[in-house]
């Protein structure tokens, strides 16, 4: 708690942020139904819990809490099928490619895998809270490590080479990480935290949202390292009604960052450069978010700045794509 109160302390002390209107460059866009699969062990299928089993979980209710655009967003849709222990390819259409399954007696904890982040064409890293796995296409495992100090991997944002960017939200931290895999361990080498649901811009700086009034969304850059706790920058995003469920959902080829709210009963989407300047705003229908739950990690952008969402509808798991309009 006093952590959380001298966090908060710290915007009182910034000078004014540059402020936005969220409708300020409103663009118009298209959303379609790009995947659509029944519950169960099939191919064609997904696994689903249901809501009524001892296992069902309103954040991951289908056992498959994460999926991704790939490592440049090109490639297409990775979907984690954990209860299945298999990882699906489809491509930017939502059109099936492939199945990458590691063989039985692997030793990856399927039942604890809660995220999936793909680092080249055909290969993925999973992972548990203190595991993460390395596959290639063919269900491989290339590369393994166990993290250690008290971190939970909860979502990788990035990697590079032998380190990656990843988010404890259980304890709210983002970290970088360094891994050994010759060690088979991995080890945070720098954290910031508390700060709900962050997103890098590089591997030095990252994003965080916050409300300084109901009305007023207020995104902060911070820089890891001693001086951390200061914001580089700010910028505040001005609506019109209430605001709830604010989170960074991903970044497209130009890195811009892709901020999801609720601004009423209507979801939106704030377009942000990494310079912190409100790019464009994305209004969505209030038909396309009614059966959604508020899944973690749900969505996912791609190069091309095509946004994806995963839910349940009754026994069926939905993608959808969402594009902005020519």
């Amino acid at each position: 708690m006093k952590k959380i109160i001298a966090f908060s302390l710290i915007f009182l002390m910034l000078p004014a942020p540059a402020a936005f209107l969220e409708n300020a460059s409103a663009s118009q866009v298209e959303v379609s139904s790009i995947i659509t699969a029944g519950g169960g062990s099939g191919a064609d299928d997904f696994h689903i819990t249901a809501a009524g089993d001892p296992s069902y979980s309103y954040y991951f209710s289908n056992s498959a809490p994460a999926f991704t655009a790939g490592a440049r967003g090109r490639e297409g849709l990775y979907i984690l099928d954990a209860a299945n222990a298999r990882v699906k390819k489809y491509n930017p259409a939502g059109d099936f490619n492939c199945i990458i399954k590691p063989p039985d007696g692997c030793g990856i904890k399927f039942e604890e895998l809660c995220g999936i982040f793909a680092v080249s064409s055909g290969e993925v890293f999973v992972h548990t809270a203190r595991e993460i796995y390395r596959i290639d296409a063919a269900g491989k495992i290339t590369d393994r490590a166990s993290i250690k100090g008290g971190f939970d991997c909860h979502k990788i944002f990035s990697f590079n080479q032998k380190s990656f960017t990843a988010y404890d939200y259980k304890n709210l931290r983002i970290a970088r990480i360094e891994a050994d895999f010759n060690k088979k361990e991995a080890a945070v080498s720098e954290s910031f935290g508390p700060v709900l649901f962050p997103w890098p811009v590089s591997d030095q700086e990252f994003l965080s949202a916050c409300l300084l009034t109901p009305k007023n969304l207020c995104v902060y850059k911070y820089r890891f390292g001693g001086d951390a706790g200061f914001p580089l920058a700010s910028l505040k995003i001005e609506t019109q009604e209430f605001v709830s469920q604010h989170k960074f959902i991903g970044n497209d080829g130009r890195n811009n960052l892709y901020l999801r709210y609720f601004s009423g009963i209507n979801e939106k989407i704030a377009i942000i450069s990494p310079e912190l300047k409100l790019i464009d705003t994305i209004t969505l229908e209030t038909a396309y978010s009614s059966k959604r739950s508020n899944l973690l990690y749900d969505e996912c952008v791609d190069a091309e700045g095509n946004i994806y969402t995963l839910f349940i509808d009754s026994d069926r798991l939905v993608i959808k794509k969402i594009s902005r309009a020519e």
